[in-house]
């Protein structure tokens, strides 16, 4: 179904759910179809969630640009300092008199309340954060970038430290990290109301689509001829039963458990088409 693998077109195994949570062999499948370091992988579970987005995007009403396909590249192994180090790291070039200074100003700010101003840059900046998974590329990006300046702000704000970064960061007032935060919500607010208008109105076409074609073969099947045997390989009806309902689950933005799948009484679990070669993919996939 998802062979031969591109980099321009989903793979809708990502959208299959066992127990709510992704095929238990899809390694094997990715490695299978050559996504690259699959098997030995530890971020499948990532990688489905990022992958169904994709299918999300290619198969929705409009279709948006797919953002980049995840990589299960393992990362390199993050060298750590120990305290002692990184706290002599921090003082090594700061006098004396820059010392008692910082501890100073860290008394006034950590004693001091609040001002109103920063308690609502707090909210601003939780309520974004948590509307970040929800949103297109673009517009996550941006509030990403708006959410991890504020809480640099608020970072260089309570801390003892002010590296080089904090300062330039600290230049910026309360007042202008709330515009940005409430601008920024604003946008994904929008953002979040047009793609679930996007998803009503898909169901909605598809709903009639499903109408029309049902009227249709019911007309059709009125006028008749006697039925004739069956020319089409079962395999090829199979494969692409399954790939048109992965592409509806993809216009409506969701998952699907594996025992849904509907394989035709075909003698094969789903498992089975996991791997085929789909004939009828060009058909459903929209040309960009």
């Amino acid at each position: 179904m998802d062979a031969p693998l591109r980099e321009d077109v989903p793979i809708l195994s990502a959208l299959i759910r066992e127990a709510d949570a992704p095929l238990p062999y899809l390694s094997k499948v990715l490695s299978r179809l050559g996504v690259r370091y699959a098997a030995d992988s530890t971020q499948i579970k990532r990688w489905a969630a990022a992958e169904s987005q994709r299918a999300f995007a290619a198969h929705g009403t409009p279709p948006r640009t797919m953002p980049p396909r995840y990589s299960l590249k393992p990362e390199a192994p993050v060298v750590h300092r120990s305290a002692r180090a990184d706290e002599a790291w921090r003082g090594a070039d700061r006098r004396p008199s820059d010392r008692s200074e910082t501890v100073a100003k860290y008394v006034v700010r950590t004693t001091a309340a609040d001002s109103l101003t920063v308690k609502r840059l707090r909210e601003l900046a939780r309520e974004v954060t948590d509307v970040l998974a929800g949103l297109d590329g673009p517009a996550r990006k941006k509030a990403r970038k708006v959410v991890r300046d504020a809480q640099s702000w608020l970072a260089h704000r309570d801390a003892a430290g002010v590296p080089s970064q904090g300062r330039n960061v600290a230049r910026e007032s309360a007042a202008y990290h709330v515009r940005s935060l409430r601008g920024a919500l604003n946008v994904a607010q929008a953002d979040m109301r047009e793609v679930e208008q996007r998803r009503r109105a898909a169901k909605k076409e598809e709903a009639r689509l499903l109408k029309e074609a049902q009227d249709r073969q019911k007309t059709k099947a009125a006028h008749a001829d006697p039925p004739t045997e069956q020319l089409v390989p079962v395999e090829v009806n199979a494969v692409e039963r399954i790939t048109q309902q992965l592409v509806g689950v993809a216009v409506r933005g969701g998952t699907i458990p594996i025992h849904v799948l509907d394989t035709g009484g075909t003698g094969h679990g789903a498992r089975h088409w996991l791997i085929a070669v789909s004939r009828q993919m060009s058909r459903c996939f929209p040309r960009w």
